[in-house]
């Protein structure tokens, strides 16, 4: 059944929206503020590439399962997408340098 891993595909390319908006942006905040040299460039990276990981090992393990099982893992796959990347958010936000207006 091809329905279910379009489906999230669909949804893991939502999910890439986040991380790829931040990488292109959040190098150009810190250097407006002064702070150019400290951008988290692997944590940024790694937003990005957590997401197609994550897919491709989700059709790995519902591969040859029932349509409900695959469904399952793929979106405990996506949960966990986007947890991490919320928890790279809040971990760029905790190491930033101080901020001066």
């Amino acid at each position: 059944m091809i329905v279910i891993p379009l489906v999230f595909a669909v949804l893991f390319a939502l999910a890439l929206f986040g991380p790829i908006s931040n990488l292109g942006a959040l190098p150009a905040v810190y250097e407006a503020y002064g702070i150019g040299d400290a951008v988290p460039w692997p944590l940024l990276i790694l937003a990005v590439v957590l997401p197609p990981v994550l897919y491709v090992a989700g059709l790995l393990l519902g591969r040859g399962r029932p349509p409900f099982a695959r469904a399952l893992i793929l979106t405990v796959a996506l949960a966990t997408s986007f947890a991490l990347y919320f928890g790279i958010v809040t971990l760029v936000g905790a190491i930033q340098p101080p901020l001066t207006l």
